[in-house]
């Protein structure tokens, strides 16, 4: 969906940087990223269910410094989400009661590029999660959204939204579904 409504500008954004790469080396690279954050969740979600001392990943040190700085109780690890109203699906990282925002849905990104940041889909796609979490009855209902972005040596940037803000994300959210099934 959120692939599917992307702005405009994203877009054309996006096209040209395929068409700098070539498509061959394009999906080359969207593979090993899509690999790369397969195994830096793995490692987190094994970390985080049994530690251990044997955290081979520096993405993975530093999400689990991140999550023991902000985060007081783990509630569900990669839970899966259904909305039955709204009809979508999707996993969700990491539902855990943070410190200072009360029950939140983290999502975990990795980027390799030093200007890695957190991009507006991600926080929609967090409020989406948020959502489909509270609308399955799911306790306790999530408050906040928090997404990170994992650099290949540091945490790249992170961005909490929870009140009137995770509101409007929700909204929009509502909105670009909406805009989906009506298709093009």
């Amino acid at each position: 969906v959120l692939g599917a409504t992307k702005h405009p500008e994203d877009l054309q954004a996006l096209n040209r940087w395929r068409a700098r790469l070539g498509e061959e080396k394009a999906e080359e690279v969207r593979k090993k990223a899509a690999e790369r954050g397969t195994r830096v969740h793995a490692e987190i979600e094994r970390e985080l269910k049994e530690p251990t001392d044997k955290i081979y990943c520096v993405r993975t040190r530093r999400a689990l410094g991140f999550y023991k700085k902000h985060f007081e109780s783990l509630i569900e690890l990669e839970a899966p989400l259904f909305h039955a109203e709204a009809l979508y699906a999707g996993t969700g990282d990491l539902f855990a009661v943070a410190k200072e925002h009360g029950p939140t849905c983290l999502d975990w990104k990795t980027t390799d590029s030093p200007r890695g940041c957190v991009r507006h889909d991600h926080l929609v796609q967090g409020a989406a999660y948020a959502v489909a979490w509270n609308a399955m009855g799911k306790q306790p209902q999530m408050e906040a959204v928090c997404v990170v972005v994992l650099g290949p040596l540091r945490i790249q940037d992170s961005r909490w939204v929870s009140g009137e803000e995770l509101t409007a994300l929700v909204r929009e959210w509502a909105q670009r579904l909406a805009r989906f099934r009506l298709g093009p």
